[in-house]
This record gives structure tokens, sequence and C-alpha cells, in this order.
């Protein structure tokens, strides 16, 4: 925590760009480590107050859209049931079971987005904005046995000794799960993500400091201006962390965060900028001056 405070006092810049690399990116990590805490424990919050209306949405769905289907059974790669026609449509989407169908492709003109099953074939049809509809076929060769049937709460699917209730029960229990591992999964994704991040970040504006460090002529290496690239990362990611926890957006926020970035590496190198020397004249450079000069005078 003292890296952390240090990170905002220009003095201490002189021990920090010392330091060993590893300590440094050790530090890195810890300082994501706490940022992804923080957010980690924010959007589980949000996960946790949203799962039980998503809950309950899914159940309207279950009891709207999916208990009146009919019981699909496949067997050895061939549609079996149902033996007649079913079609249903959501707004701009569609569901068509034609098991007497063998050419998948003769329904893909019933709707712009569907989900179809032939005899043999599964097929997907969606409509993308401002592109031809994408369509996918697939062969049901490989499904040696499915059998979807419906429930009095929703549906049961079951393919040889594997079988499971899609229900409320099911997913209120589902998200009951969701809840219990959203933390967890949040942190360990945002920590890899903040830190593969900021160490990108790192080596491209080193080129910065490499450009201040030959303009200032302060002498520092490569791994010092790493050092320095690294603990100067802390200002302005606090700053955007105090903005985004205070619901404040600033215009442009990268350029304000990567003018802080740079300024402050600048200001770093400057404090270790030595005066360039002009070499002096020698002994002899200054004897011959002046016998030049005693010549001039007699001239």
């Amino acid at each position: 925590m003292k890296e952390i405070a240090d990170s905002f006092n220009l003095q201490k810049y002189q021990f920090l760009k010392d330091k060993k690399l590893s300590k440094s990116i050790s530090f890195l990590l810890f300082f994501t480590f706490l940022i992804s805490f923080l957010f980690a424990f924010k959007l589980t919050l949000f996960v946790n107050r949203e799962l039980p209306g998503l809950a309950y949405k899914a159940k309207q769905v279950l009891e709207k859209n999916i208990t009146d289907i009919p019981a699909i059974e496949i067997k050895d790669g061939v549609t079996i049931k149902p033996d007649q026609r079913y079609q249903k449509k959501w707004k701009e989407f569609s569901l068509i079971i034609a098991p007497n169908e063998s050419d998948p492709y003769k329904i893909l003109g019933e709707s712009e987005s569907l989900l179809g099953l032939t005899k043999e074939n599964l097929i997907t049809k969606s409509k993308k904005e401002k592109i031809e509809s994408e369509i996918k076929v697939y062969d049901l060769k490989n499904i040696e046995e499915l059998l979807i049937t419906p429930i009095e709460e929703g549906i049961s699917i079951s393919s040889g000794e594997f079988k499971f209730d899609l229900t409320p029960d099911f997913i209120n229990r589902l998200m009951k799960r969701l809840a219990v591992f959203a933390f967890p999964i949040l942190l360990m994704l945002l920590l890899a993500t903040l830190f593969f991040s900021k160490l990108i970040h790192l080596f491209f504006f080193s080129i910065f400091g490499l450009m201040f460090n030959n303009r200032l002529n302060a002498n520092l290496r490569y791994k010092q201006l790493l050092n320095i690239g690294i603990y100067a990362l802390v200002p302005p990611t606090t700053l955007s962390i105090i903005l985004q926890t205070l619901n404040l957006k600033a215009p442009l926020s990268w350029v304000l965060y990567s003018t802080i970035y740079i300024m402050l590496i600048y200001k770093v190198i400057k404090l270790n900028a030595k005066p360039i020397k002009i070499p002096l004249e020698t002994e002899s450079d200054f004897k011959n001056n002046s016998s030049s000069s005693s010549e001039n005078i007699n001239l």
C-alpha cells in the first residue's frame, strides 16, 4: 500500500525506479487485483439483484412458449417424432419441424429467422443488419437417441442415460449457483483482462519514455524506465476508478488518462536529466590560439 501512495510523489520515483523489475511487476499484479476485487464486488451485487428477475422471465418464457411444443424424438440420425409438420412463430422468429422434408433448404423462405428440424437435418437462419441471412445446416447422423418431451412446467430432455428437466425450479437452482460463483469468476476475468491490458499499455508507452530519456540526457536504463512506467500507471488509473465510482463521464477519458500518464513519466525522467557538457579547450589549443592572437597584433 505504501508503494501506491509513493506513486503520487514525484520524489519517491528516485527510489522506485531502482527496484527489481520483478517486484514492480508483482506490485502491478497486486494493484490490478485490488481494482478487479472492487469491480467484481460491484458487479456481483448487480448480478444478485438482477438474477431473481431473470428467473421470473425465464419461467414466463417456459410457460408461454415451450410447454405446447410437441414431443420430439430423434433416433439414429432421423427425426421420428412428431410425425406431422409443426410451426410456431414469435414475432420475426419461427420454429419449424418438418419430419417428412428431406431437403432442409425448402423451409428457409418461410421466415427471416428460424430454427428448423427436418428428417435428417437441423437448420438455423438468422437475419443480420445490412447483410444477407446467415444459414447453418447440421447433420443429425451423430445423434443416436434424443427425446424432448413437454411436461407440466417445462420440458424434459433425455439422451441415453443423460436426463434433466428444464423447469422454473431448475432455473431457480441454476441462478442460485450462478450467484455463488459469480464473484470468483468475475474476479478472475477482470484480473486477467486488466493485468494484461496494463502490460500492453506499459510497453507501448515505454516508447515515450525512451524518447524523453534521450532528449533530456537522463541516461536511465530501460529497466528503470519500465519501473517508472509501472508506478506511473497508478495515479491516472485511480482517477479513472473515482470517476467511474461516482458515475462521472469525462469526455475523451482515454485522452485524459494517456496525457496524465505521459506527463508524469516526463516529469520523473526530467528529475534525472543531466546538463549536456560542452568540451573545454585543451591547454595546447589555448596556447595555439594565444600565439595566433600575438601574431595578428604584431602584424
